[in-house]
């Protein structure tokens, strides 16, 4: 077997030679050298010492790259391991973390169904205090009316007898009393008090005079605005009538009027329409509304 590899690489060894001298005479040294190097080692590697060499030098070499590229393996599979532990670490410290989500999502599932409970019970509370609020306020108001009640039923009381008032006003007397003749029988009577009555404590008698001087009680007034109240009476001489008013003076009212005067068939006091004879239901002062009527 050797010597056929002897005479193979002589051979080809020889065949270089000659292909070296042709390409010196055209002159293509640099391919020539390349040819001739070539045919050395063809040469070469007839020899048996040197077929020796590179059989130990060619498995010494491709046995340190088996080594080295077995190393390199080792550490890539050692590297892949490593990289497997990893990511085996990574994905168990995911699922716990997920599964801390998860708990997490149900504590704020919880917090929020909770929060929405308080809401509602805040809701409820809100209407609860609201209806309170409302049945304290009506309950206010019908104790200021009360209140206001009482005080009047105090001050009623506290009056009754110590702002107790006896005036009595003869129908002549035209700065006190004003007459306005509506029929041949009936007259309305305007008379100006000195101080505000309290409504209801208010009592008139009347006498006719002349001969027949009888007193007798009327009924209440037809109107009473601050210190001015009005009746109306039938079949008596304006002339010679006199009025006896006993009431509990009002002395919360202190805007009194001062001035009672008759034009015609109208009543004025301080110079504005209270009262006329056209209009007999009106009372002007009272319903200032009816003044537009009256022009």
């Amino acid at each position: 077997m050797n010597v056929i590899e002897q005479i193979f690489f002589g051979a080809v060894g020889i065949a270089l030679l000659v292909l070296t001298f042709k390409l010196v005479h055209k002159e293509k040294y640099s391919f020539a050298f390349f040819v001739f190097i070539t045919a050395l080692v063809s040469f070469l590697l007839t020899a048996t010492w040197f077929q020796g060499l590179m059989k130990t030098g060619v498995i010494s070499t491709v046995v340190s790259t088996l080594k080295l590229y077995g190393n390199r393996l080792d550490d890539f599979q050692t590297t892949i391991t490593g990289m497997g532990n990893e990511l085996s670490n990574h994905q168990s410290q995911i699922v716990i973390q997920q599964r801390a989500l998860a708990d997490q999502e149900g504590k704020i599932q919880s917090a929020q169904t909770n929060v929405a409970s308080q809401q509602e019970n805040i809701t409820n509370q809100y209407r609860q205090i609201s209806s309170v609020q409302s049945d304290l306020a009506i309950a206010q108001t019908n104790l200021n009316v009360q209140a206001a009640k009482i005080q009047n039923v105090e001050f009623l009381v506290d009056n009754l007898f110590s702002k107790m008032v006896f005036a009595h006003f003869s129908t002549s007397d035209t700065n006190q009393v004003a007459t306005v003749n509506i029929t041949n029988d009936a007259d309305q009577v305007i008379v100006k008090l000195t101080s505000a009555p309290i409504p209801g404590s208010i009592q008139t008698y009347i006498r006719p005079g002349g001969p027949f001087d009888i007193p007798q009680n009327i009924q209440t007034p037809l109107v009473v605005y601050k210190n001015v109240i009005m009746y109306r009476v039938y079949k008596y001489d304006m002339k010679t009538t006199l009025f006896s008013i006993q009431y509990v003076i009002d002395t919360r009212e202190t805007n009194l009027f001062q001035t009672i005067v008759v034009r015609g068939k109208q009543c004025f006091v301080d110079n504005m329409l209270f009262w006329d004879a056209s209009i007999p239901d009106s009372f002007f002062l009272i319903h200032p509304i009816s003044e537009s009527k009256s022009k």
